[in-house]
């Protein structure tokens, strides 16, 4: 599962792979954290998206504050 999600497979999930009823409440199983997850690459594109916006956003100002 933590493959389809574009997780390295060297990454090592801690605790128990799943956990009973009233144990749920202590103890987070592998299986939630890897449902959990942000997916690195879709992580990736949107930091690059955002750092993309910023880059304009800082173009367009100083190229208004250049034609003033």
């Amino acid at each position: 599962m933590a493959r389809l999600q574009s997780i390295d497979d060297s990454f090592v999930f801690q605790g128990k792979r799943q956990t009973g009823g009233n144990n749920r409440q202590k103890e987070i199983p592998q299986y939630t954290l890897v449902g959990n997850a942000v997916p690195p690459l879709m992580a990736r594109a949107i930091a690059n998206t955002i750092l993309e916006q910023r880059i304009n956003q800082k173009s367009n100002k100083q190229r208004n504050y250049e034609s003033k």
